[in-house]
């Protein structure tokens, strides 16, 4: 049996209107590679939160409903970043929609006091325990 060798390098080519002296071919590269950056983030704000179509016709209304989005968006990646563990970063809204916010739970009142129980197991009580304890931080910290 013959068993093909994997290349050692991979070509492409980039190709774009810089002059020598504005940047250099590394320099280029660099900016190429982190376009996908921003096309992921974009990506994220159009489906994870609902984006992709506008809910009318009429502009003034489309433009708050993006600007709504898109304030829920960065509320969400300051969250990500102040209160949540640092595995938690990459998550994306879809994940922590799976992992996190879909808990079964329920609000209960009880001798004058309000309980919020959750079916989970105790590694996620202990990350909700510490996420509400970085939130309530963040919070004094803003006063």
């Amino acid at each position: 049996m013959f068993q093909e060798q994997e290349e050692a390098y991979h070509y492409h080519a980039v190709a774009a209107n810089y002059e020598e002296e504005e940047k250099d071919a590394c320099s280029v590269l660099k900016w190429h590679n982190e376009r996908g950056t921003a096309e992921n983030l974009n990506k994220e704000l159009k489906i994870g939160f609902g984006m992709e179509r506008m809910p009318c016709g009429t502009f003034s209304a489309n433009a708050v409903f993006f600007r709504l989005g898109v304030l829920a968006y960065n509320l969400f990646i300051g969250f990500k970043r102040l209160a949540c563990p640092k595995e938690w970063q990459r998550h994306t809204i879809a994940t922590f929609r799976w992992k996190l916010i879909q808990t079964a739970g329920r609000i209960i009142s009880h001798a004058g006091s309000v309980i919020l129980k959750l079916a989970a197991g105790m590694e996620k009580l202990v990350l909700f325990i510490d996420i509400r304890r970085k939130t309530y931080d963040v919070s004094l910290s803003l006063v």
